[in-house]
């Protein structure tokens, strides 16, 4: 990853959290899907995905942060008069996580989520691929603050995903299971936990059990029809779902979750991998390329973190070059992990394959070559002895066999009769 822009912020130790419980029936992130896109200037995040709690950052004297905000919530029917508030300092955990949160959910209107990536919209809607041969490019980003709360770093790597679309024959039906299927447009068709049936679904590309298939959607679902369907992935993930649902299958999934292990959810086709997303090799050029596309569309939305932001001068200016430093980065990152999991007793502090070495290491490397020059001329010792050895041989069977013309070559003897 490099880093492209750092975003010098404004007291954000003086950053108040909020932590409310919700009431009804709205989960955390549905409802902090709703706050930031209500309120420009908010940063929010849910606690946990199934459990009704959110986390609000405000500074105390500014005006979102007063009980206007808890006022609009009420009347959203968000909390009542029995919720329970709990204030404290934010920690840089909560920060961060806040502003991940607050910027992944403003930039589902240009880039769609899928595991840690961002696939750019400008480009063939990949919920409705047909193959596997066309590639995705995509963008992952990660939000960095320093000790002293004083510095928000934003690094982005840019890269082409290869996607992995789901087919019948996946599911591992019978022949004429599979043609009943296909027929019959009240389908239902239930599994039972068969390591067969291991998928991945958007957007977080997590592994469920699947529980069941159908043709329409079941009883138990939210969502009236596929338009309601298709209008939830939209406004949550800013995905766009095929127009009609001709050939969509409904995948009823469950997860492995401690809170709410009896939740089964619904997935059309066209959300659910045969495999996760597989990134490869891209050029620099086109990895820089990617990244520009990506900061042309979050810079307006760094609004929300009050304070100057300083992008990268490579970022903005095509002709200035990225510092080695950058450039090699993540190399140097793959270096220092193969050291640490190959245990070795020396530590690289920075050195690399992509930079010189010290001279000490230097002056170290000549004095361990010195060995290898013995072993060569033990070598050139061993060879002599070898042709003696030949030589003799060839001697004692002229001697034995006179009629016998033996020729010698350098590997091997050959007997030719006279």
């Amino acid at each position: 990853m490099k880093q492209i822009c750092t975003i010098h912020a404004q007291r954000l130790v003086d950053l108040k959290c909020s932590q409310i419980h919700l009431s009804g029936s709205i989960t955390g992130k549905e409802a902090c899907h709703f706050l930031i896109s209500h309120r420009n200037q908010l940063l929010c995040n849910p606690l946990h995905q199934h459990q009704q709690r959110i986390c609000i950052l405000y500074y105390p004297e500014q005006t979102y942060g007063d009980h206007s905000l808890f006022q609009d919530l009420a009347q959203l029917g968000l909390i009542s008069a029995s919720s329970k508030i709990f204030t404290r300092a934010a920690t840089i955990e909560d920060i961060r996580q806040s502003i991940a949160f607050t910027l992944s959910v403003r930039l589902t209107t240009g880039w769609n989520p899928v595991g840690k990536w961002l696939i750019h919209k400008n480009q063939r809607n990949f919920l409705d691929m047909d193959d596997e041969s066309d590639t995705f490019q995509a963008v992952k980003f990660e939000i960095r603050l320093t000790d002293g709360r004083d510095r928000v770093e934003v690094w982005a790597h840019g890269g082409e995903l290869k996607l992995y679309p789901i087919t019948p024959h996946d599911l591992v039906l019978k022949s004429d299971e599979l043609i009943d299927f296909k027929e019959n447009p009240n389908a239902v068709i239930h599994f039972q936990t068969n390591s067969h049936h291991r998928f991945f679904y958007l957007p977080k590309i997590r592994v469920g059990t699947l529980m069941s298939i159908s043709r329409q959607l079941p009883d138990f679902s939210p969502f009236k029809d596929y338009a309601e369907l298709c209008k939830y992935w939209k406004q949550q993930y800013g995905y766009i779902l095929p127009e009609t649902s001709t050939g969509i299958v409904y995948f009823n999934v469950a997860f492995a979750n401690p809170e709410s292990p009896c939740i089964i959810y619904t997935y059309p086709s066209c959300c659910v991998f045969l495999e996760p997303p597989l990134p490869l090799e891209t050029s620099r050029k086109i990895s820089l390329s990617i990244v520009r596309q990506f900061w042309g569309f979050l810079e307006p939305l760094l609004s929300c973190i009050p304070g100057q932001t300083t992008p990268n001068p490579w970022l903005i200016d095509s002709f200035s070059r990225i510092p080695l430093q950058e450039q090699f980065a993540e190399d140097l990152e793959k270096d220092i992990k193969i050291k640490a999991l190959l245990r070795s007793e020396k530590q690289m502090h920075g050195i690399s394959k992509y930079f010189p070495q010290p001279l000490v290491d230097r002056f170290k490397l000549k004095e361990e070559k010195k060995p290898n020059q013995e072993k060569k001329s033990k070598s050139q010792k061993t060879s002599v002895t070898q042709r003696a050895n030949n030589h003799t041989i060839t001697q004692y069977f002229s001697a034995q066999n006179p009629n016998v013309k033996i020729r010698r070559t350098a590997n091997k003897v050959t007997f030719n009769p006279i």
